[in-house]
C-alpha cells in the first residue's frame, strides 16, 4: 500500500475539515434562520390579528350577520383591511364567524369596493375549522401559524385571533394569511448570504493555517523522521546518536528525546526478557488463587447426595482470575440448612482475601447454634476490629429447618432473595436490609422469617446478575432475572441456574464482565421428600 507524504494527509484533513465545518454551519445557519424567521413572520401575523381584534366592535358583529347591510363604519374596517394588505406582505386579511361545516365573512381585504364581503359563506380550508374553534373559544389561544396547502388559497401560513365583544364574549375571529413561498424565499435569501460568509472566512481561516502547519511542523517532522530511522538502524551499536534538529520548540525537546530513547531502549532490550519471566511466575500464581478460592467454596454436586428433603446447587463467575462474591451452604446440625451469599467490597486479590476470611468467620459463628442475626453481629464485630483497610460485605444470611420449612434470615445490605412457592411464580422477597458488615461497630441486625412449603424454591444471587451490562450499558435488571427464572420454573436447581446463565450471556453479548456473578438455588421438598405442585 503506498504511503502518503504527510503534507499530503494534511491538504485531506484540512479540506475534510472544511467540508465539514461548512455543512455543520449551513445546517444550523437553515435550521436556524427558518425557525427565527418563521417565528418573526408568526409575532407579525399575529400582531396583525391583535391590532384588528383590538380596533373591531364586536358588538357590531351580530347585526352584521342579521341584517346583511353595511354602513360607514363597516366601510371604514374594509379600507383598514385592504390598505394594510397593500402596505405589508400580507396575502390575506379579514374577519369571519365560524359555524359548524363553514365560515361567513364580515370582512376581508380580498373582496372589491362594489361587493363588500358580508354575508358570503364558503367551506373551510384544511383544518381551518379546528383552528378557528381554537381560537373563538380560548381567550388565549396559542400563537403558532397554521401552515397550509389548500387547492384555492393555494400554499399559505395562517394566524387566527378572536373579536370579543362588550361582555368579553369571542363573536367572530381574524385571519391573517401570508404566501409561504414568499417566506421560503427570503429564508433561502438569507441562509445563502450566511453561508457563502462561513464558507469565505472558513476557506481564508483554513488556507492559512495550512501555510502555517507546513512551515512549523510538517517540515521539522520530515527532518526528525529522517533522525528516527537513523536511530532504529543504530540501535545495536554503542555510540552516541547527534540529532541535529534546533526549531525551538516542542521539536527540538523531541530530538534530545530520541537521544536518550536510544540508552532506554538498549536497556528495555536487556530487561525485557526477566520481566517477560516475572510476568509468567505472576499469571501461575494468580492461576493458583483461581483453584484455591474455587476448592474454598462447595463445589461438589449433589451437595448431600443422601438426603432427599432439599436439593441445593451454586455458580460463580469471578469478573477477575479472583473475585470478591462467595456462596456456602452447610449443615448446622440434622435439621438446620445454612445459606450463605454475600459480595465483598472490591475485586481481585484483596478481595479474595477478606472473602476467604469472611466465609470462615461466619462458618464457625453459626456452627455454634447461634442465629442469623447474632451470627453477623458477631461477624460485624470481629472485622471491625482490624478492618484497617475499611473493607466491608454484604451478606444474606439464612437458616433453614428443614423438619418445618421455617427460614430464618438477615440481611446486611444484600440483594433481595427470590421464592417460588409450589404452583406459583418466582417473586421478590421484599426483606429489609440492614447495614454491611464490616462497615460499623456497634451494628445490630434484625431477622425476619418465611415458610418454605415441600416444593418452594429458594433463588439467591449477589448484583453481578441484576448489574450484568451490554454494549449500549443497560442493565440485565431485576425484571429480566424474574422473567427468566419463570421461563425454567420447573427445573430443577442445576437447570434453574444454568439456563439464567444462559440468558446473561446472551444478554451481555461480547461486552467484558464486569462484577462477579454469583447464584445459589435451593429446592425444598418437604421433611418426607415429597414435592407438591407443579415443581413435582
Amino acid at each position: 500500500m503506498k504511503k502518503r507524504k504527510l503534507g499530503t494527509k494534511l491538504v485531506l484533513w484540512l479540506l475534510s475539515v472544511t467540508v465539514v465545518i461548512v455543512l455543520l454551519s449551513g445546517a444550523l445557519i437553515a435550521v436556524s434562520s427558518y425557525r427565527n424567521e418563521m417565528q418573526n413572520y408568526s409575532n407579525a401575523v399575529f400582531s396583525y390579528a391583535r391590532i384588528a381584534s383590538e380596533l373591531i366592535d364586536g358588538d357590531r358583529i351580530a347585526a352584521y350577520e342579521e341584517s346583511g347591510e353595511t354602513d360607514e363604519y363597516f366601510d371604514q374596517i374594509q379600507r383598514f383591511f385592504t390598505s394594510s394588505v397593500k402596505e405589508s406582505d400580507l396575502l390575506y386579511y379579514y374577519v369571519f364567524i365560524p359555524y359548524e361545516n363553514d365560515l361567513m365573512y364580515i370582512w376581508d381585504s380580498d373582496a372589491s369596493e362594489d361587493e363588500p364581503p358580508l354575508g358570503y359563506r364558503e367551506k373551510y380550508m384544511k383544518d381551518g375549522g379546528k383552528e378557528a374553534v381554537k381560537a373563538i373559544y380560548r381567550s388565549d389561544p396559542p400563537e403558532n401559524m397554521k401552515i397550509t396547502r389548500d387547492g384555492t388559497y393555494g400554499y399559505i401560513a395562517s394566524a387566527f385571533y378572536p373579536v370579543f365583544n362588550g361582555n368579553g364574549e369571542p363573536v367572530a375571529v381574524v385571519g391573517v394569511d401570508l404566501s409561504m413561498p414568499d417566506i421560503l424565499r427570503q429564508i433561502t435569501r438569507t441562509v445563502s448570504i450566511l453561508v457563502l460568509s462561513v464558507l469565505l472566512i472558513t476557506g481564508l481561516s483554513v488556507a492559512a493555517m495550512y501555510f502555517s502547519i507546513r512551515k512549523n511542523i510538517v517540515k521539522p517532522l520530515g527532518r526528525l523522521n529522517s533522525a528516527a530511522k537513523e536511530t532504529v538502524e543504530n540501535i545495536d551499536r554503542e555510540r552516541e546518536l547527534d540529532l541535529d534538529i534546533h526549531t525551538g520548540d516542542e521539536l527540538e525537546t523531541l530530538a534530545g528525546s530520541f537521544d536518550r530513547m536510544y540508552g532506554d531502549l538498549r536497556e528495555y532490550i536487556a530487561q525485557n526478557a526477566a520481566i517477560t519471566a516475572e510476568q509468567e511466575r505472576i499469571g501461575t500464581e494468580l492461576t493458583l488463587a483461581t483453584k484455591i478460592q474455587a476448592d474454598m467454596l462447595p463445589n461438589d454436586f449433589p451437595a448431600f447426595p443422601d438426603r432427599n428433603d432439599f436439593d441445593v446447587y451454586a455458580v460463580m463467575t469471578p469478573a477477575k482470575e479472583v473475585g470478591g462474591d462467595f456462596y456456602d451452604f452447610f449443615m448446622t446440625d440434622d435439621d438446620h440448612l445454612a445459606l450463605v451469599m454475600a459480595d465483598v467490597s472490591g475485586k481481585g486479590v484483596p478481595a479474595a482475601l477478606f472473602m476467604m476470611m469472611s466465609k470462615i468467620m461466619i462458618q464457625n459463628q453459626a456452627m455454634t447454634g447461634k442465629s442469623p442475626k447474632e451470627v453477623l453481629t458477631a461477624v460485624n464485630e470481629q472485622i471491625c476490629q482490624n478492618n484497617k483497610e475499611q473493607m466491608f460485605v454484604t451478606v444474606w444470611l439464612g437458616i433453614l429447618e428443614l423438619s418445618t420449612g421455617k427460614l430464618t434470615a438477615v440481611n446486611a445490605g444484600h440483594e433481595k432473595p427470590i421464592i417460588k412457592q409450589p404452583g406459583g411464580e418466582f417473586e421478590l422477597i421484599l426483606d429489609k436490609h440492614g447495614f454491611v458488615v464490616g462497615g460499623m461497630e456497634g451494628i445490630r441486625y434484625k431477622e425476619y422469617e418465611t415458610e418454605l412449603k415441600p416444593g418452594s424454591v429458594l433463588f439467591i444471587y449477589t448484583d453481578g446478575l441484576t448489574e450484568a451490562t451490554r454494549a449500549d450499558e443497560e442493565l440485565f435488571g431485576t425484571a429480566r432475572a424474574l422473567e427468566a427464572l419463570n421461563g425454567v420454573k420447573d427445573g430443577t436447581p442445576k437447570e434453574i441456574l444454568e439456563f439464567v446463565e444462559e440468558k446473561v450471556s446472551l444478554f451481555a453479548g461480547d461486552t467484558p464482565q464486569f462484577d462477579d456473578l454469583t447464584m445459589l438455588c435451593l429446592q425444598y421438598n418437604g421433611p418426607d421428600g415429597k414435592m407438591t405442585g407443579k415443581a413435582e
